[in-house]
C-alpha cells in the first residue's frame, strides 16, 4: 500500500509530501513494536500467560 502511494505521489509530482508518508509507515512500525512489548509485558505480569497457552492450544 505504501509502495503504490509512494509511486502514485511521484507520478504527480508531488515529492513535497514524501517526508509525511515516510514519516507514517515508520510511526506505524514504531507504534506496532510498541504494542507488542506493552501486550507482552502485561501478559507477563498477569499471570494469563498459561491460560493464553492452554487456550491456544485446543
Amino acid at each position: 500500500m505504501v509502495v503504490a502511494m509512494i509511486a502514485f505521489l511521484r507520478k504527480a509530482e508531488r515529492m513535497e509530501v514524501m517526508p509525511y508518508v515516510h514519516a507514517g509507515w515508520v510511526g506505524a512500525l514504531v507504534a506496532g513494536f510498541a504494542t507488542w512489548v506493552i501486550a507482552t509485558w502485561v501478559i507477563g505480569i498477569s499471570g494469563a500467560s498459561r491460560e493464553l497457552t492452554e487456550g491456544s492450544g485446543r
